[in-house]
């Protein structure tokens, strides 16, 4: 809260969803989207990068490593993109933007922010697209529910350090080179 010439008070009030204002260079710029035209864009950059990484991961897991997993991996993204798109734009981030807005920001740092809801984020679309995977993989039967199990735990501890470390700086720099703000 400041206190501006003429006795009116401006408050600071708590953004929703990451997009407080990052000081780099002597200016500010904001770093996430400010609409829903750049949220659907932002969020495109996101699944093309990690969908690629993870699904090439995953074919190296089944297949091991070799060319024919990469060739399989190419194959299979065009309906893995469009499924995992979906499950991001209209099941995974509305249940964080849910989830987030009941845990509160106030008292949150901006960096906890961002990993927290990374964190949820990347929690629920492992498990979405595990089972995804695990379709992919055995089909409809008896082993899905076993190979979903147990490619849980492994996605997520690559998954993670892969949105967080790699692809959310990566694709928050590449997201204002495109879009800057006030553009």
């Amino acid at each position: 809260m400041k206190i501006i010439p003429g006795g009116s008070v401006e408050r600071r009030l708590p953004d929703r969803y990451g997009t407080r204002p990052a000081i780099g260079r002597g200016r500010t710029k904001m770093m996430m989207p400010q609409n829903k035209r750049e949220d659907l864009i932002f969020t495109v950059l996101n699944v093309v990068f990690m969908c690629t990484c993870m699904l090439i991961f995953n074919m190296f897991l089944s297949m091991g490593i070799s060319w024919d997993a990469v060739k399989q991996a190419w194959l299979l993204e065009p309906l893995t993109l469009v499924v995992v798109f979906c499950l991001e734009y209209f099941v995974g981030c509305p249940l964080v933007k849910m989830l987030m807005k009941k845990i509160g920001r106030p008292w949150m740092k901006p960096w906890m922010f961002t990993v927290l809801f990374q964190l949820f984020t990347v929690s629920f679309m492992v498990i979405l697209e595990s089972f995804y995977g695990a379709l992919l993989t055995v089909g409809f039967s008896s082993e899905i529910w076993t190979t979903w199990i147990h490619h849980i735990p492994i996605n997520w501890c690559i998954a993670l350090p892969l949105m967080i470390l790699v692809c959310n700086p990566l694709m928050r720099l590449l997201f204002r080179w495109l879009f800057p703000v006030g553009k």
